[in-house]
């Protein structure tokens, strides 16, 4: 008799039941994740009341850089092997006949990847438009392109105010080197000027590319002057009165701008003259400088003190006619203004 096996199969069902309620409206949970504020810097280099120091960018003369064709580009980065630029446009210098020459149109700037707070390092990159779109074009060609040194920065938390985003460590002013072969070209000339005895006088000059600046007087060279691209003539006197001019030279001397010609001269001293005595009454003259206002005053005697009464108040070129007859003495005097 065979024997015959008899198999058992078993399946087990194991049912697991979960529950977990519908939350409703009123069960939902939000969470807001804050975003930290970027960093900020303010690009800028002009000197006021809350940044002392000089943070000029000047010419090797030490006249300041003016030009809309120059422009200055902020780096930044955690160290000074790896700056990069700001993502933003370079920004331009002030025009030539700006009063606030050597400054740059700047602005605040975010530092993309930099955290408030964070130590940095910042340099500015100065370059002629001219040469290239970028410092890096500018300075592959060999041509016009400066940079300053590294300087450090901490953007600040919390700030309240934008003068806390200054660059408050570059505060050396950038001195551009002797430029050794290009032509100066003078953007802006001395202006002739007519002052009364006794005061100063400024006259000055803008140039790319200057080394040094001569002045002239009359054709012959003014020592003392070297090298400065404005002139002073203080307490002017007759013996000042005549032509000045500058010469703007380059390094090697070769190449140079002569200005145009500033003629200083003094106004016309206060005088009576032409005087006239018909029917009781008498005239003067004033000569003096077009346009030239002066007071005409009077005093009945000289003995001290003495009180002089305005009578008149007019522009030279000017004739008085005194015609009080009751008059038997009577001073009179300019005073110009």
């Amino acid at each position: 008799m065979s024997a015959k096996g008899i198999f058992f199969c078993v399946t087990l069902g194991i049912s697991i039941l979960l529950h977990q309620p519908t939350p409703s409206p009123a069960q939902d949970a939000f969470a807001t994740v804050a975003q930290p504020l970027p960093a900020l810097v303010e690009f800028n280099n002009n000197v006021d009341f809350r940044t002392p120091g000089d943070r000029l960018v000047r010419w090797y003369d030490g006249s300041p850089l003016t030009g809309t064709n120059y422009a200055a580009q902020l780096y930044y980065g955690f160290n000074v092997s790896n700056l990069l630029p700001l993502p933003d446009p370079p920004v331009r210098f002030r025009i030539h006949t700006t009063t606030a020459p050597g400054t740059w149109l700047g602005a605040i700037r975010t530092l993309p990847g930099v955290v408030p707070g964070t130590p940095i390092k910042l340099q500015v990159k100065v370059w002629d438009l001219r040469h290239g779109a970028t410092f890096e074009e500018a300075a592959n060609r060999g041509l016009f392109a400066f940079a300053s040194l590294p300087f450090d920065y901490t953007p600040p938390v919390n700030a309240l105010t934008p003068a806390e985003f200054y660059m408050e460590n570059f505060r050396s002013s950038m001195w551009l080197s002797c430029p050794m072969f290009p032509t100066p070209i003078i953007h802006v000339h001395p202006t002739s000027q007519t002052v009364r005895a006794g005061t100063n006088v400024t006259l000055r000059v803008v140039a790319e590319y200057p080394c040094h600046t001569d002045w002239y007087f009359n054709g012959a060279l003014l020592t003392g002057t070297y090298p400065n691209s404005t002139l002073t003539i203080s307490n002017v006197q007759p013996a000042n009165v005549g032509d000045y001019y500058a010469r703007v030279i380059n390094f090697n001397g070769f190449a140079s701008a002569t200005s145009q010609v500033a003629r200083v001269t003094l106004i016309g001293q206060p005088r009576l003259s032409s005087i006239t005595h018909l029917a009781g009454g008498f005239s003067f003259e004033v000569p003096a400088s077009a346009g030239e206002t002066f007071v005409i005053e009077t005093a009945t005697n000289l003995t001290p003190p003495t009180v002089w009464i305005p009578i008149s108040t007019n522009t030279a070129p000017f004739s008085f006619t005194n015609s009080t007859a009751t008059d038997h003495q009577r001073f009179y005097r300019t005073v110009f203004r």
